[in-house]
């Protein structure tokens, strides 16, 4: 007899995701997206090697983690002016090709990016209907590349997501809730 499976292990289906760069326009549909919004968590520590086995590493110590959401965006429009057409909205820290004041906080000028499971689909049943992250800051480390020309306008943009939630007694933190 083959093997079937509950539909709740596959819930697929669309999200939409909304952004708000805490610049007080509100938060921005951000609009078409090629192939998934993604998430990405990594894991930090200090590697412990010993001379005896040259470079290998023998076991590490865990040191937290970090958060990364990435998404392709479709839209130019939506996506790289603000609604006045003057600003780059996914880039917080000045009109887009200048650097802007050095020396913020990136938890400062983070933003909301929340993620929504559209109405009818697996994902909407399975959940999470709703990802907030609540504090999501255009990626220290990422450069954004914009297509000028005849060209699909493709933008991969990384967000870095920074704990909100934190328990010293527990030395945890959450990076978003799910709804």
């Amino acid at each position: 007899m083959p093997t079937t499976f509950a539909s709740q292990e596959f819930a697929w289906g669309p999200y939409t995701a909304t952004y708000d760069n805490n610049a007080g326009g509100g938060a921005v549909d951000m609009g078409l997206v090629e192939g998934a919004r993604r998430v990405q968590q990594t894991a930090e520590g200090t590697d412990i090697r010993s001379d005896q086995f040259g470079e290998t590493v023998i076991d590490g110590i865990y040191q937290g983690g970090n958060m990364f959401a990435l998404t392709t965006f479709k839209l130019w429009k939506n996506l790289i002016h603000a609604a006045d057409g003057t600003q780059d909205y996914l880039w917080p820290f000045a009109a887009m090709g200048a650097s802007g004041v050095h020396g913020r906080s990136y938890v400062e000028i983070a933003g909301s990016l929340v993620f929504t499971a559209i109405a009818g689909t697996p994902a909407f049943e399975y959940g999470p209907k709703i990802r907030t992250c609540a504090l999501a800051c255009y990626s220290p480390k990422h450069t954004s590349e914009h297509i000028l020309g005849s060209a699909e306008r493709d933008i991969l943009i990384v967000f870095r997501l920074y704990p909100t939630a934190v328990s010293v007694s527990l030395s945890t933190v959450t990076w978003y809730v799910d709804t």
